[in-house]
């Protein structure tokens, strides 16, 4: 196992331990993440968000914070806060779905850099124009550039096979994990909003 977590009996007693348990699986998860939430914010000018009918005017500034010359952006913090949400719940309810907490926090440390490279692969193959001269530049993440359909078909292939190696029912790992995936989604949604992209048209 990748990360192993004490086996929990669902006692009343040992409620608290439980919890603690997997706030540090999140920890874990999160730092895996550190290098993510700087790069996914993507490179946006900070024009006003308008809504002329509601006659509001928003300035909101993409960027969260600015560490040793690095931008940490809001839509990474907002995605992180999702995913970190997402797990938390899905941590909690393994059990009733006959899933322990591991099955989730490995499959997650997994599939999280996976879902990244095909989000980025995705963008890239359907902007190819911006990237043929320049084949190095599919390096440059944080220069923005993710598609969230990569990520999902990455995701499922993951599923599939690591599913496949751990012996646990194909169909019902990836029922239990779509709620999580919509919930994460949702909110990473707002991520979009304060990057000023994947809004509607008046």
């Amino acid at each position: 196992s990748i990360c192993r977590l004490p086996k929990c009996r669902w006692r009343k007693h040992k409620a608290h331990d439980r919890e603690s348990d997997i706030i540090t699986g999140i920890f874990r998860v999160c730092g895996t993440m550190q290098g993510f939430i700087v790069a996914i914010g993507g490179a946006i000018m900070a024009e006003p968000i308008v809504f002329p009918g509601l006659n509001l005017t928003l300035n909101i500034d993409p960027v969260a914070l600015r560490l040793m010359g690095l931008e940490i952006r809001w839509y990474g913090i907002i995605i992180a806060l999702g995913l970190g949400l997402g797990l938390f719940l899905a941590l909690r309810h393994a059990p009733r779905f006959g899933f322990h907490e591991n099955d989730i926090l490995d499959f997650i440390l997994i599939v999280l850099p996976m879902a990244v490279i095909g989000a980025r692969l995705y963008y890239v193959a359907f902007t190819w124009d911006l990237y043929k001269d320049n084949l190095v530049s599919i390096l440059f993440i944080h220069q923005g550039g993710l598609a969230i359909y990569g990520a999902v078909i990455v995701s499922v292939i993951v599923a599939f096979l690591y599913t496949g190696r751990r012996k646990l029912n194909r169909l019902a790992f990836i029922d239990f994990l779509i709620p999580y995936l919509a919930l994460g989604q949702a909110i990473g949604r707002w991520g979009n909003f304060v990057n000023r992209e994947a809004h509607g048209m008046i």
